[in-house]
């Protein structure tokens, strides 16, 4: 028989007692050496449905024709909505 804060005890009752300071000692040392890390990961964005992203590099003038296919993205666009009735955006700079 061990004793544990001045109780009797067993040794599977004593490994039982030690296992949440263990516990709690490696959050600490896991907060205590990835603590950036970590932080920077629980602030990412979060999205409970999969976005679908469209992605292009070049929207620079071209012929007329690529005006009417934009024209019809948005249109395209504006008909989709998202669970809670946002409507889709596209961003451009």
């Amino acid at each position: 028989m061990n004793t544990l804060l001045g109780v009797e005890a067993d040794s599977g009752l004593l490994w039982l007692a030690l296992l949440p300071a263990a516990w709690v000692l490696t959050l600490a040392f896991l907060a205590l050496r990835h603590g950036p890390l970590l932080r920077a990961a629980w602030r990412e964005p979060y999205f409970l449905d999969v976005p679908v992203l469209i992605e292009s590099d070049d929207w620079g003038p071209g012929p007329a024709w690529q005006a009417s296919r934009l024209d019809e993205l948005a249109a395209l666009l504006s008909q989709q909505q998202d669970s809670v009735g946002r409507a889709a955006v596209v961003t451009a700079d």
